[in-house]
């Protein structure tokens, strides 16, 4: 019981501070968004990953240093990410290319 209490406050911590990282960048007039997805590829030597999103549209994700990935309350790597992974993402359009702002690895069911 307390490790799924422990796991929920996690998950709201980690989602309390993406909705931060998105309200910071909205005042700056960039525009935050939120996709959920597949993963279909991972370059780690570009720092990306693309994903096909739920809608169907393929996108290629920036990963900075600075970019948080969690899996089960973990802070993980981009070389952690696999393909088929599902993925919940938000990021934000720079230059013209998707800069992940954070990223989920969703449990497989």
């Amino acid at each position: 019981m307390v490790k799924k209490y422990i796991k929920v406050l996690f998950m709201v911590l980690v989602a309390a501070s993406i909705a931060t990282v998105a309200t910071a960048a909205e005042k700056k007039g960039k525009k935050m968004m939120d996709h959920n997805g597949v993963i279909t590829a991972v370059d780690t030597a570009a720092n990306t990953y693309t994903m096909k999103t739920k809608k169907g549209q393929e996108i290629i994700c920036h990963v900075t240093s600075e970019t948080p990935i969690v899996f089960k309350r973990e802070m993980k790597d981009l070389s952690d990410l696999k393909t088929g992974d599902a993925v919940h993402c938000l990021c934000k359009v720079k230059d013209g290319k998707h800069v992940c702002q954070g990223l989920i690895i969703l449990e497989k069911k």
